[in-house]
């Protein structure tokens, strides 16, 4: 059976996978550097900072609802060194990290189509 703190690490390794994995490539995430429930990533592009980021996964719009049939609350914390980082702790479980997932690919998306209609 695994302890709450390897799940915690399995979830931020998932996550951390999952953001390596989303279209456009918006974050940048060192798998490396997870070795415990903590996942600190870089966003790729500029114009959108870590508090902004941080912001758009924790609000829920009615675009988010339409799309996922859900709105979904993530909170991260800007970092140091323009970093963003997520903690896994007790109470977050599989399907919480697939939502969570779920959210940062939104996200993903979300921004490419905000960057398409800039241009």
């Amino acid at each position: 059976m695994m302890t709450r703190l390897e799940e915690d690490h399995r979830n931020a390794r998932t996550f951390a996978r999952a953001l390596t994995e989303c279209d456009p490539p918006l974050y940048h995430v060192d798998l490396a550097s997870v070795e415990t429930n903590i996942v600190r990533f870089c966003l790729r592009v500029p114009g959108l900072s870590p508090t902004g980021f941080c912001e758009l996964m924790e609000e829920v719009s009615e675009e988010e609802v339409d799309t996922l049939e859900q709105g979904v609350r993530v909170l991260m914390f800007p970092h140091v060194g323009g970093t963003v980082r997520a903690v896994w702790h007790l109470g977050i479980s599989k399907e919480d990290t697939q939502l969570a997932i779920k959210k940062a690919q939104f996200v993903a998306q979300r921004f490419r189509l905000k960057s398409a209609r800039d241009r």
